[in-house]
């Protein structure tokens, strides 16, 4: 089976689209955003980023599409600098465990970017989840978490979404 990673860009001039499991390849991330001048690294009141899942409850195994959304809510272009070729991450928590994290397993290159993007520009990775744990088996009934990683340095966390296996 395989699933898609994709980068949407929302307004973004110069992104690609990337479809690949290991890592999004974008070939040059630099000057990302179609504003100009000075940019500033982003903090915590600078920059929204969430996970989205649309439903508030999945039967085992079925398919989630996650998405995490990066929005640039200044009047300045954000540069932001990533340690390795990896860009985001999704993670699936049961109580207090981690029970699926998309980067698991996967390699990524050693070679730092960045990213830039202009005032009011937002940026969107998707991955739709197969629902199995990381150990390959679906998940039991109940209550579960997904949460969503910015891998910058150092990363940038979104709140937990709530959502259930129900059937």
């Amino acid at each position: 089976m395989a699933y898609a990673t994709r980068l949407v860009p929302m307004a973004v001039a110069g992104l690609c689209l990337a479809a690949a499991l290991a890592a999004i390849s974008c070939g040059r991330e630099q000057d990302a955003g179609r504003g100009g001048g000075a940019a500033e690294r982003p903090g915590a009141d600078s920059v929204t980023v969430y996970v989205d899942i649309r439903e508030r409850g999945y039967a085992a195994l079925e398919r989630i599409p996650m998405r995490l959304v990066v929005r640039n809510e200044t009047r300045r272009t954000l540069r932001f600098a990533f340690p390795t070729s990896q860009r985001f991450d999704f993670m699936v928590k049961k109580d207090k465990k981690t029970v699926w994290r998309w980067s698991e397993g996967r390699s990524f290159a050693g070679s730092p970017g960045r990213l830039m993007l202009a005032p009011g520009d937002s940026l969107v990775y998707e991955y739709v989840w197969d629902g199995r744990l990381e150990d390959g088996r679906p998940p039991r009934l109940g209550r579960y978490r997904a949460a969503g990683r910015l891998m910058t340095e150092p990363p940038i966390e979104t709140r937990e979404r709530r959502f259930g296996i129900v059937d």
